[in-house]
């Protein structure tokens, strides 16, 4: 508990317990209407929940969705304090139709986690938009059009009717429909992921029912679920999710929680139900959209004048970090970053561990920004 509350982010992996809370049914169907999944909680720092006045039960609704005084489910629709920080989750169970368990389709994912942090996984900057909802009131593919131009240039953004989609992995998919639990009109079941992946890094799917990911047989989930498949997935359309600060390094952590805080006088238009417990992210909260390669093979050994460290290049320049542990604290010892494969830490003793990022001036739609990648970490030095 102590840790979640002292993190900015928080991955929630496999069957860590779901917050139920409120009265609501934000996909407008009354026989859906009650508690709905809330991972929201994790990320208040608990303030302001209660669990004594809602009183709903419904026999055409879920028994898990059913919210009485004393149960453990809270009675807030509306997200009771500010969100503090980036909640997402993975979690892979009752999704039987991949036929593989649990177990498997997280390694699936991490793997594919992984390879995207590294620059190992190949993405096209493109995003596509699939709109079933054309024409409705609410326009619903908002949060599609306006944020895809807006982070990558209308140029790089288009329509598409999944499954024909590229086959290489693409960074946005934004699509909407009526649906079910485990289907989307115009964009199929959690079954035809199976065989056909999602393969976009960023995805967001809005229609009925799936909204409530913590179903059996979700379509949410299956698109992180499927082999070769997405890395996140929001439902997003009621409200609409507000992305332009990724065009400048921000994290989809940071974006979910600029929606949820997103209030009635916030960025419009906001979409139905603005701060509705339900606003939630599927995958890592911690993801960027643009990468840099990172270095690679870093080494450290002693020298008479303290640590020498050298690394494989990959591009830019770099910047060097030090710690006394491991997964400590690292203390930049770079003012500026150099451009050299190499650097002696005069002050560095044995023991030290270290730590290389490569860093590039990004340019983006919406500007530039110093963009670091992730980290080439060294084994402990000799001692």
């Amino acid at each position: 508990k102590r840790l979640v509350q002292s993190a900015d982010a928080v991955l929630l992996l496999g069957r860590v317990p779901v917050p139920y809370s409120g009265h609501l049914h934000p996909d407008g169907h009354v026989d859906h209407s009650g508690a709905w999944p809330a991972d929201v909680f994790y990320g208040t720092g608990e303030v302001g929940w209660t669990d004594s006045s809602v009183n709903h039960t419904n026999e055409k609704v879920a028994a898990r969705q059913h919210n009485v005084p004393g149960d453990g489910k809270f009675d807030q629709s509306e997200i009771p304090s500010p969100v503090v920080r980036a909640v997402g989750r993975v979690d892979f169970q009752r999704l039987a139709v991949f036929g593989v368990d649990e177990l498997t389709l997280l390694r699936r994912y991490l793997d594919r986690l992984h390879a995207y942090r590294q620059c190992e996984l190949p993405v096209d900057a493109r995003g596509w938009v699939q709109d079933n909802f054309y024409g409705h009131a609410e326009h619903f593919a908002y949060t599609g059009w306006q944020n895809l131009t807006t982070v990558l240039g209308a140029e790089n953004v288009a329509t598409a009717e999944w499954p024909n989609f590229p086959a290489k992995m693409q960074l946005f998919f934004a699509g909407c429909g009526s649906g079910g639990p485990d289907w989307m009109a115009g964009f199929g079941h959690t079954h035809d992921l199976v065989k056909r992946p999602l393969n976009a890094v960023f995805t967001f799917l809005f229609g009925s029912y799936f909204g409530d990911w913590d179903s059996s047989g979700n379509l949410m989930r299956g698109a992180l679920a499927s082999d070769g498949g997405a890395l996140t997935c929001g439902w997003a359309g009621r409200p609409h999710w507000y992305l332009h600060p990724m065009a400048m390094g921000a994290t989809i952590g940071d974006c979910l929680m600029l929606t949820q805080n997103n209030g009635h006088g916030g960025y419009q238009p906001t979409g139905a139900f603005p701060r509705g417990v339900h606003i939630a992210l599927l995958g890592d909260p911690t993801l960027r959209m643009h990468r840099v390669p990172p270095p690679k093979e870093l080494r450290v050994s002693p020298r008479p004048r303290g640590m020498h460290l050298s690394w494989r290049g990959s591009t830019g320049r770099y910047h060097v970090y030090r710690a006394t542990i491991e997964f400590g604290a690292y203390e930049r010892l770079t003012t500026e970053p150099v451009s050299e494969c190499e650097f002696i830490d005069v002050a560095g003793k044995p023991g030290n561990h270290y730590l290389v990022r490569a860093v590039v001036l990004q340019q983006t739609p919406a500007g530039s920004y110093f963009n670091a990648s992730q980290g080439a970490m060294s084994k402990e030095a000799p001692r």
